[in-house]
């Protein structure tokens, strides 16, 4: 069993991210002469590069291996079992990543080649199925992130923590057992907001705290409690929905401390590097080398290795490159 969930895991990256943000608009993008411009041709660069590369690579292995009987989970062998509207909502999809959250909820009909909603229709294939890179939805609502993140760190205070509380009230509400939360709520935008917001509040904390003053036994002990934590996330002995409001809680409290920490350490930094292309390339790695669901541990071993090493040649031949351009043009 996995120490945390991947739907747990995606909100945490989703506050992380938003704490991320935060720190680097007050260290680089608040002094620039035009901030907002410098943050969105930063993240542009930063996210549709890479993932227009590994488009390209997936189309390139779907070609290679395809005549041969390998079954890849990508979009272009499907593609014609759509109608021409779907293929172009697809095909606009795949290359602006707009809409992949919205398409995570539908399905393709098999009969008509059209979208349709995904709980009415057991007899269509999932959409996820038709994007190049399958788990692009979660890209998608963090894209849309960085088109807001500049005019939420602008808001008013009494405003952004009206928001943000907003947010949590329906995250709340949504989790309450008369109403039931559903997947529709998993994959959208305005119902992750909050993950994000929780990750500014935490850097506004660090920053009230002055967490950089803390004794280093103090950061380390908080980190090691976090770590044990998500661990034995599984066995937490409260329902799910408490499990996880104590756990993104924690998360949120201890996260300037956990920073503080390794914000230094040249190895968290290079795995802090590599998740970019590890989140691109798992499920290419999944297809080429093991079961979509893995039966043994041995298959998801397999999978993870593949996916590393796959990531690191990435990171090393295209990536570093990337950035390397990216930090020259972005002129602050």
């Amino acid at each position: 069993m996995a120490p945390l969930p991947g739907s747990t895991a995606v909100q945490m990256f989703f506050i992380i991210s938003g704490f991320y943000m935060s720190l680097v608009w007050d260290d680089k993008f608040s002094k620039a002469v035009h901030p907002i411009k410098c943050f969105y041709k930063s993240r542009f660069l930063r996210i549709f590069p890479a993932y227009w590369l590994t488009i390209l690579l997936s189309t390139l292995i779907s070609l290679a291996f395809f005549p041969f009987g390998k079954k890849l989970c990508f979009a272009m062998m499907m593609a014609a079992g759509c109608n021409p509207l779907t293929q172009a909502i697809f095909t606009l999809a795949n290359v602006t990543l707009l809409g992949q959250d919205v398409l995570s909820l539908f399905g393709v009909d098999q009969a008509t080649g059209g979208l349709v909603w995904r709980d009415t229709h057991i007899t269509s294939f999932l959409a996820s199925i038709y994007l190049l890179v399958p788990q692009g939805w979660s890209l998608a609502v963090e894209f849309y992130f960085y088109l807001s993140f500049p005019f939420l760190m602008r808001l008013k205070r009494p405003w952004f923590y009206g928001l943000f509380l907003a947010l949590l009230a329906l995250e709340l509400a949504l989790s309450n057992p008369v109403i039931g939360k559903s997947w529709v709520h998993y994959f959208l935008f305005p119902f992750n907001l909050h993950f994000f917001m929780a990750g500014m509040v935490s850097y506004r904390l660090g920053q009230k705290l002055n967490v950089s003053r803390w004794p280093r036994p103090l950061l380390l002990a908080i980190y090691i409690a976090v770590e044990a934590l998500t661990l034995s996330y599984q066995y937490m002995p409260l329902q799910v929905e408490g499990r996880l409001i104590a756990f993104f809680t924690i998360v949120t409290l201890a996260l300037p401390a956990m920073f503080e920490l390794t914000r230094k350490n040249k190895v968290d930094r290079f795995i802090g590097e590599l998740s970019y292309p590890v989140y691109l390339l798992n499920q290419l790695a999944i297809c080429l080398v093991g079961p979509f669901y893995f039966p043994n541990p041995a298959d998801g071993l397999k999978v993870c290795v593949a996916a590393i090493l796959m990531a690191v040649a990435f990171y090393k031949l295209f990536i570093v490159r990337i950035e390397n351009y990216r930090h020259k043009i972005v002129a602050l």
